[in-house]
């Protein structure tokens, strides 16, 4: 029997409006016009059902939420597809009972009808129904949840009859941080570089319950002992060839079905592309849906850095296998502009047309590209292209051993890109930090861009604290390189060339003392990202910087920011740090934090990017700034409407 504990449920589900994203600030977001790329209105949201309208090509999709932004449920209908892909379109939002608050809800349909299930912290699991052309809920039955059943990742799915099975995972208890992981002396891997805590796994369960009876039956293991790596993220009920099985996604980016056998038992098999190899979702943590059209049959698999379709192709030449087709992006009509999760900005000419594009880092470790197809007044911006080495995506991910937090954050990359002509011979070259710690420089040639080749200072590769984007530009005449050392304090490095920096020295305030950038340990340090640019018009280059909501600049002992604002007014944010004393020898006031229309600017949680250029109305002949929030909005902030104390 599994340990008893229980009910336990992460998320919570409250009312928002549709423009509760991270900056709540719809007005900015730099549109698509047209079919873009999907995107995801809160961090970690999950596609919580499908519903397939009388007479439709393909299912309308239910999307929920994540905790940080409010949990709503909202309804987007499916328009058409493009080169294949479906595309949808925001039509509303889905209102369920007040009973549902706090709750991850899971929705079925059967028929016309559309079935609701969430379970309460006091052991309840709840079932509600919308039946034909009806608005709102009713709930239907509740059954109290047998002691001992966690239901990581509850999967119901209801017969004609009237039976529910419950599906579930039960996670193995290991943990995934060894000791204090906010504490100054966290070591996650031992002196050998093996990792201190232990690798978790999942295994698949189910238990079943009736419309017409009061119990939920004793719940049984189905699958292996820990048949899944790692954490499930998602899972849903999917048929192939006739066989019905359980697809999961686990926070590695794997993809397993389980085919469900007559015997009650769940048998894995591994999701594979064309060339027979396992295939992982591209980004972090996939929440899959399945997705049966009238002429196909896919996968919806959303992520931390978007919403991919994956099409199913047919049965693998390699006996329990399942072959799909590459996850490719879901498309919407008329999104905002995303770029993934946690993104970095650069405003840059990067393809010479003479009109300026965005080119953005992001949680998952790539680098997108988007084209500006209008002008530099006017900028129209569509699907993003990945850049390449080599011909194949820039990809960062730290793997089993180079991320600071350990392996549960494997496939999280964090790259903050700034892109400059770091070598001056014309052609634009990506400067990079990282999940790794890792500084970069990835070259500019004719051919497209060279491999990621390290930047040293006295040797050694360059060393600080982790997930920065450095500011990089000239100061004085000279080419600067800015960013976090190992006292994660602001520090100005000069180039040396391509590949190698010369000390250079801390930056301070005005009267003299360093700037600090974080009062959290461990991995709450870094997490900075720099912008060189003359801001205030003076002549002299100042620094804008980009904050997580832990930041507190310039120093712990004080009300830094954002960390020293009230509670309500906490959140990633834009600083202004004006230089008063000259580039040769810089000084800087204390941090201005940034605001729009008269309200201070929050961007979320976790992060947020920021980069200054003559992109937009331009006001006074100083630049804009494009901001990118945790979620992956990228937002065209006007100076017309910026001010600060």
């Amino acid at each position: 029997m599994i340990m008893r504990r229980t009910f336990l449920l992460v998320l919570s589900l409250i009312a928002v409006m549709f423009c509760g994203r991270a900056g709540n600030l719809p007005e900015a977001e730099i549109r698509v016009r047209g079919i873009g790329d999907f995107c995801d209105p809160g961090l970690h949201s999950r596609i919580a059902g499908t519903f397939l309208q009388k007479g439709a090509g393909a299912p309308d999709i239910i999307l929920q939420k994540s905790k940080l932004y409010g949990l709503g449920c909202l309804w987007y209908s499916f328009v058409k597809y493009d080169e294949g892909i479906p595309v949808f379109k925001l039509s509303g939002e889905v209102a369920l009972p007040k009973e549902a608050a706090g709750c991850t809800v899971q929705f079925r349909q059967k028929e016309s009808d559309l079935y609701a299930f969430w379970v309460v912290k006091t052991g309840k699991l709840y079932a509600a129904l919308r039946s034909g052309g009806e608005k709102t809920f009713r709930i239907l039955k509740t059954w109290p949840t047998p002691a001992g059943v966690s239901l990581g990742a509850l999967l119901p799915d209801i017969s004609g009859n009237g039976t529910i099975d419950l599906y579930f995972t039960e996670h193995d208890k290991t943990s995934i941080r060894p000791g204090d992981w906010r504490s100054a002396d966290y070591r996650p891997y031992d002196a050998t570089g093996v990792f201190r805590g232990g690798l978790s796994a999942c295994s698949l369960w189910h238990a079943s319950c009736s419309l017409d009876g009061d119990v939920i039956s004793e719940a049984v293991r189905i699958s292996e002992p820990e048949a899944i790596p790692g954490d499930v993220s998602g899972m849903d009920c999917l048929e192939l060839e006739g066989r019905k099985g359980i697809f999961v996604g686990n926070q590695h980016g794997g993809f397993y079905w389980f085919i469900l056998t007559p015997d009650g038992k769940a048998v894995k098999t591994r999701i594979v592309d064309a060339k027979d190899n396992a295939m992982r979702h591209p980004t972090v943590t996939p929440m899959p849906v399945a997705y049966v059209q009238k002429n196909a049959i896919g996968v919806l698999a959303i992520g931390e850095g978007g919403v991919f379709y994956m099409k199913y192709v047919k049965p693998s030449a390699k006996e329990g296998k399942y072959t799909f087709e590459d996850p490719v992006s879901a498309r919407e009509l008329n999104p905002a502009l995303n770029a993934g999760g946690l993104v970095t900005p650069t405003i840059v000419d990067w393809d010479g047309d003479g009109k300026l594009d965005l080119v953005v880092g992001n949680s998952a470790g790539f680098i997108l590209f988007f084209r500006n197809t209008g002008s530099d007044r006017a900028p129209s911006f569509g699907r993003p292209e990945y850049l390449t080495t080599d011909g194949r995506p820039i990809h960062i991910q730290p793997g089993y051993g180079e991320d600071v937090q350990g392996p549960s954050e494997s496939r999280w990359g964090y790259i903050g890109a700034n892109v400059y002509d770091w070598n001056e011979d014309g052609i634009l070259d990506i400067l990079t930090n990282d999940s790794r710690g890792k500084h970069s420089v990835f070259l500019g040639s004719k051919d497209g861009l060279q491999a990621e080749h390290p930047i040293y200072l006295g040797d050694l590769a360059l060393h600080g604290t982790w997930r920065c984007r450095p500011g990089v530009g000239k100061l004085a005449g000279r080419t600067v390189y800015i960013t976090l050392d190992d006292d994660d304090e602001f520090h100005l490095y000069f180039r040396e060339d391509d590949y190698d920096l010369i000390e250079g020295y801390k930056l301070r305030l005005e009267d003299g003392r360093t700037i600090c950038a974080n009062w959290l340990e461990a991995g709450g340090k870094g997490r900075v990202r720099f912008d060189i640019v003359d801001w205030d018009g003076d002549g002299v280059k100042d620094l804008i910087i980009a904050t997580n909501k832990h930041n507190r600049i310039p120093a712990q002992d004080e009300d830094g920011l954002p960390w020293g604002l009230p509670d309500k007014l906490k959140g990633a944010t834009i600083l202004f740090m004006r230089n008063v004393g000259t580039e040769a020898a810089p000084a800087y006031k204390k941090p201005a934090q940034l605001r729009y229309k008269g309200e201070l600017l929050r961007f979320g949680h976790h992060a947020c990017g920021a980069s200054a250029g003559y992109i937009g109305k331009i006001t006074d002949g100083l630049p804009n700034l494009v901001v990118g929030d945790e979620t992956g909005t990228l937002y065209l902030l006007e100076r017309r409407y910026l001010s600060w104390d």
